[in-house]
């Protein structure tokens, strides 16, 4: 029983270090040929966002909402590939 205990304390200790780890981890995506930066860090929150004010990418709103979502997507699905790898790396991967 005692020892159940112990393993399951061990993995909430891993886990929440893997979880301050994982908010120093940055992921940098860049779109709209350079002029949309998007910043996250391993748990998945925007830290920056850059923006090219100059260009044509970020001035027309139909391009800039697309850039957008593109950079947000791909930052997301490069934040989440990095968390499984810390997981993984931690023995807490499924």
């Amino acid at each position: 029983m005692f020892g159940n205990m112990k393993n399951q304390y061990e993995m909430v200790k891993k886990a929440k270090a893997m979880q301050k780890e994982m908010e120093k981890q940055l992921v940098a995506i860049e779109a709209g040929a350079g002029a949309i930066k998007i910043t996250m860090n391993g748990s998945m929150q925007v830290v920056d966002i850059q923006l090219d004010s100059t260009s044509p990418e970020v001035t027309d709103t139909v391009k800039l909402q697309k850039n957008l979502m593109n950079a947000f997507n791909a930052a997301t699905k490069k934040a989440q590939m990095l968390s499984a790898s810390m997981m993984k790396d931690m023995g807490l991967g499924f």
